[in-house]
C-alpha cells in the first residue's frame, strides 16, 4: 500500500491505498515536495518517504517580467498622454497667443484708426469753430454796419428808433426821465458850396466826435440824417439838458471850420425834450424836439430851445 501528501498543499497523510497515481489540480504557483511511502506484506512502512520537488510557474500573465512590462507600458502609455496632451496644450497656447496677438494689434490699429478720427474730428471742429467765431465776427461787423454810420462812426436812425423805445420802456418801469437834444449844424450847406464837400465831411466828423466824448455811460448819440444829429441821455431832466445841450453849444461854437480854414467856426442849433413830461411815446419825442430845433433855427440859429406845450 502507498500513502502519499504533497507538501505545501495538504495537510496530512492520504489514507493507505495501493493506487499508483495521484492528482492535484489548481495547485497555486510556486515550490512543492511530493512524499511518498509504502508499506510490505507484513504492514511494515518505509521510514524515510521519497520525495520529488514540484515547482509550478505561474501563468504568463502573473509573471513578474509580465508585470514589469505592464507596468513600464502603463508608464508609457501615460507619457504618451502626457506628451500628447502636453503638445495640444502647447499648439492651443501658440494658437491663442496668435489670437491675442492677431487681436491686439487689431485692436491697436483701431485705437490708430479711433485716434486718426478724433484727431480729424478735432481738426474739424476747430475748423468748425474758427469758422462759427468768422461768421459770429462778421454777423457782428455786419451788425455794426448796419446800425452805424459810415462817415461819422455814431449810431445810424435805425439804431435810435429801436433803442429809444427800449430806454422809454425802461424809464417808464423805474419812473425816471430821459431827455434827447436835436442838433443841426448852422448853414451847413454853405459850407458845401463854399468849401466842398470833403470839408462837409470833415466838419460832420469833427461834430460827431465832440458829440461822442458828450455822452455818459448809458447815452448814445446818432447821425439822424443829413447835417442832423441826436443825443438820447438816460435819467437827465430837462433842467441839466439844457445845461448839457449849452455847454456844448459853446463847445462847437469855439471849433475852426476846419485845420486849412481856421477864421470860420462852427455853429448849432439845438432842440431838447424830456419824457415823460413833454411827451408820450418815442415819436412824441423826436416830433417835439424837432420843433424845439426849428424854433432855435427861426429865433436866429446857434441857441438852444426846449419844447414847450
Amino acid at each position: 500500500k502507498y500513502q502519499y501528501m504533497l507538501k505545501g498543499f495538504d495537510q496530512n497523510w492520504s489514507p493507505p491505498d495501493k493506487k499508483h497515481s495521484a492528482t492535484y489540480t489548481n495547485l497555486d504557483p510556486g515550490t512543492y515536495t511530493f512524499m511518498v511511502k509504502g508499506s510490505n506484506n507484513d504492514g511494515i512502512w518505509n521510514e524515510q518517504p521519497a520525495e520529488i520537488t514540484i515547482h509550478i510557474l505561474p501563468p504568463w500573465h502573473q509573471t513578474l517580467w509580465f508585470r514589469f512590462l505592464a507596468v513600464i507600458s502603463l508608464l508609457l502609455l501615460i507619457f504618451a498622454v502626457f506628451q500628447v496632451r502636453t503638445k495640444a496644450i502647447r499648439k492651443q497656447k501658440v494658437i491663442l497667443e496668435q489670437n491675442v496677438q492677431e487681436r491686439t494689434l487689431a485692436l491697436q490699429e483701431e485705437v490708430q484708426q479711433r485716434q486718426a478720427i478724433e484727431e480729424q474730428l478735432r481738426e474739424a471742429n476747430l475748423q468748425l469753430q474758427d469758422q462759427v467765431d468768422e461768421i459770429t465776427t462778421l454777423k457782428d461787423q455786419l451788425h455794426e454796419l448796419a446800425i452805424r454810420d459810415d462817415l461819422t462812426g455814431l449810431y445810424n436812425r435805425r439804431y435810435l428808433n429801436d433803442t429809444l423805445k427800449i430806454y422809454i420802456a425802461n424809464a417808464q418801469r423805474e419812473n425816471k426821465p430821459i431827455s434827447i437834444m436835436l442838433i443841426d449844424i448852422d448853414r451847413f450847406k454853405s459850407i458845401n458850396d463854399e468849401y466842398g464837400h470833403t470839408m462837409g465831411d470833415e466838419v460832420l466828423a469833427a461834430i460827431a466826435k465832440k458829440l461822442d466824448t458828450t455822452t455818459r455811460e448809458g447815452d448814445f448819440a446818432c447821425r439822424y440824417g443829413g447835417e442832423e444829429f441826436v443825443i438820447v441821455f438816460s435819467n437827465l431832466n430837462l433842467d441839466n439838458a439844457l445845461a448839457r445841450a449849452e455847454e456844448l453849444r459853446q463847445s462847437i461854437a469855439e471849433m475852426p471850420l476846419g485845420k486849412t480854414v481856421q477864421t470860420r467856426h462852427i455853429t448849432i442849433s439845438i432842440g431838447v425834450c424830456t419824457f415823460p413830461d413833454l411827451a408820450a411815446n418815442k415819436d412824441d419825442l423826436l416830433n417835439n424836439a424837432d420843433d424845439a430845433l426849428y424854433e432855435a433855427k427861426r429865433q436866429g440859429r446857434n441857441r438852444v430851445i426846449a419844447y414847450h406845450k
